[in-house]
């Protein structure tokens, strides 16, 4: 009694919320078509903390199983068939590079160079779609970690051509639980802060601990963003400067998180992402 379970002497149950869990499938059971259970016991303590007894439940739970395997043999064949068209749209993509490449050369009428143009425009919008279908596809696929959020802000820079601009981040000892794509949430954030049209020549990523949780603040020092466009940043775009937050949002809501943009018009843009209290640890705080 009050004995702890050893992972290693059971490896087979586990503890969730208090509970000791497991899950067993017996393949004689239902007439020989098996069944999947799922087994959990709760213990009693009685007034001096001691294990007095246990209640335990046992559900059939095949029919979930079924469920999750049909949607998980889905989702392969989904990704399998998105990844052959992103392979032949990349290719046939190529094909019209070249062409523009060669017509560029051989034609020297300005209009004829305005309409190339327009097409290379168009081709490089399906290449950037090609990109972020190419990211969205695993999101979710791997369940959420603690990630260091250093970590990602440098693993995200390692992305970006920076040019002149320099990035400062100050988040050493934070660590946030979040899917494993976090480096592209703050590669669209600082995709975007560090592109020329902004005007921005630093960026700097900070944390604050909030009464509701934690934030991490990511701002630059250029022109800032119109209060009429900040409703559709995190809406699906075709182009500018909000292209891929509305990945990014994706990402943080799997954990919970949320991003907003807080800056003031030709003062610089500033990244909000507010992590629930339990998302969020800094090392040697608590």
């Amino acid at each position: 009694r009050g004995e702890k379970i050893s992972p290693d002497r059971y490896p087979e149950i586990r503890q969730e919320s208090g509970k000791l869990v497991a899950e067993r499938y017996l393949p004689n059971f239902s007439a020989g078509r098996g069944v999947h259970l799922r087994l959990s016991a709760t213990a009693l303590v009685d007034a001096g903390g001691n294990v007095s007894g246990a209640i335990e439940s046992i559900r059939d739970v095949t029919d979930q199983v079924m469920m999750q395997e049909a949607l998980e043999n889905a989702n392969h064949r989904l990704n399998t068939l998105s990844g052959i068209l992103r392979h032949d749209l990349s290719r046939r993509l190529a094909v019209l590079y070249g062409h523009l490449r060669l017509g560029v050369m051989k034609f020297n009428e300005p209009e004829v160079i305005t309409f190339l143009a327009g097409i290379k425009e168009a081709a490089n919008g399906i290449m950037r779609q090609i990109e972020i279908s190419r990211e969205y596809r695993d999101i979710g696929a791997t369940p959420p970690a603690w990630i260091p959020v250093q970590s990602a802000f440098q693993s995200a820079v390692g992305r970006i051509e920076m040019g002149q601009v320099v990035f400062h981040p100050w988040t050493e000892r934070l660590e946030v639980f979040s899917d494993p794509h976090l480096s592209t949430v703050f590669y669209h954030i600082l995709h975007n802060a560090a592109n020329s049209e902004t005007g921005a020549t630093r960026i700097i990523a900070t944390y604050r601990i909030c009464p509701d949780g934690c934030a991490i603040i990511i701002e630059d020092n250029g022109k800032g963003i119109e209060e009429p466009l900040k409703a559709s940043l995190f809406v699906q775009r075709e182009d500018s400067y909000g292209r891929g937050l509305f990945l990014a949002n994706e990402i943080l809501s799997i954990t919970g998180m949320s991003i907003r943009e807080t800056g003031i018009p030709g003062q610089g843009a500033r990244f909000e992402i507010c992590i629930p209290s339990e998302g969020y640890r800094v090392e040697g705080m608590f």
